[in-house]
């Protein structure tokens, strides 16, 4: 899979930084993540990075694939976890005006498991690129 990993003015596509923390735990409780994002006419697919605090096994680090939607400021993300077998996760969140800056709450329904989340375009990688998934992937860790 090829996508820009640069930011598009009109659209989520790029790299962003970001963390998440379950319900009641922000300070502190936060993980970290990183993901790319690619946006075409409303439909959003992605792929995050984030570091293992909850798996059983010898990896560092979880990869998951993205898939969804923005509609005006609203962004809707499911998150299915490539590592291992789990429960798709629900991220719904507003982006801002300049779409640099998405928050919003993520839930693993059938767990009932829930939090908040934010992420911010990273600055740093404005200019538009064309890389492989795993050549983007490997620039963000």
């Amino acid at each position: 899979m090829r996508w820009g990993t640069g930011s598009d003015h009109n659209s989520l596509t790029g790299a962003w930084t970001g963390k998440y923390a379950y319900s009641g735990a922000w300070n502190g409780g936060a993980t970290a993540f990183n993901v790319v994002l690619a946006e075409d006419a409303g439909s959003i697919t992605g792929e995050m990075i984030e570091p293992n605090t909850f798996v059983n096994a010898p990896t560092e680090s979880l990869m998951a694939g993205l898939m969804g939607t923005r509609d005006g400021s609203v962004v809707f993300l499911r998150k299915i976890y490539s590592d291992f077998k789990s429960p798709v996760l629900h991220y719904e969140g507003t982006v801002n005006e300049d779409l640099t800056r998405i928050s919003g709450t993520w839930i693993f329904p059938s767990l009932l498991h829930h939090g908040r989340f934010m992420m911010v375009r990273d600055a740093g990688r404005r200019r538009a690129t064309t890389v492989t998934t795993d050549q983007a992937i490997d620039t963000l860790v």
